[in-house]
């Protein structure tokens, strides 16, 4: 059973409340089998953050993989427009009106 502070009887609102046990009255088989509930929640719940820490390296592993492809593309493009603005300077050496 639970007390209900301010005269408000269950029957008025039987969805605000829960019941709550007392552990003292528990027996021990009851405790066992609440600490492996807890237990199973806390791995439960640090399993998920073991996948958002793995999910979140994947991420910045991608980004790091995808970054490094670009800054090589990036190179690739400044060295062909490199070599493209040289052989366009020679070119034009050779047809000088002298």
């Amino acid at each position: 059973m639970y007390k209900v502070f301010g005269g408000v009887l269950d029957e008025d609102s039987p969805y605000d409340f829960e019941e709550v046990d007392d552990p003292t009255e528990w027996s021990p088989e009851q405790l066992r089998l609440v600490r492996l509930f807890e237990k199973a929640e806390f791995l439960r719940y640090r399993l998920e953050v073991l996948k958002a820490d793995y999910d979140a390296l994947m991420i910045r592993k991608e980004f790091d993989k995808r970054s490094k492809a670009q800054t090589e593309r990036e190179r690739a493009m400044a060295a062909q427009h490199h070599a493209t603005q040289n052989r366009g300077h020679l070119s034009s050496d050779n047809f000088d009106d002298d």
